[in-house]
């Protein structure tokens, strides 16, 4: 079984590749097709949101970085472009 941090990595690697205008339907619908191996369900919205969260950081602090990483500054990309392709994600993954 894959953690959300792994899952994400991927995620963000092909992004990284392969990036395109259908880019973010990509994403979108690989993440709504993610299951738990537990039960076979759909990931709730809260651990989308999760993914997403991990998403936008690795996104912006690099493929190799995880939540709760020392950061120094200026180690970062210019994130207004990550922070709207996660927004346009999120919005066709969470349902609200």
């Amino acid at each position: 079984m894959s953690t959300l941090n792994e899952i994400a990595k991927s995620i963000v690697e092909d992004y990284n590749k392969n990036y395109s205008r259908t880019t973010i339907n990509d994403i979108a619908n690989k993440i709504n097709s993610l299951t738990y191996v537990s039960n076979n369900a759909h990931l709730t919205n809260g651990d989308k949101e999760k993914l997403l969260d991990i998403i936008q950081f690795k996104l912006q602090y690099g493929v190799d970085k995880n939540l709760g990483d020392s950061i120094f500054l200026g180690e970062s990309e210019d994130s207004s472009n990550f922070i709207d392709l996660v927004k346009a994600i999120r919005d066709l993954v969470i349902k609200k």
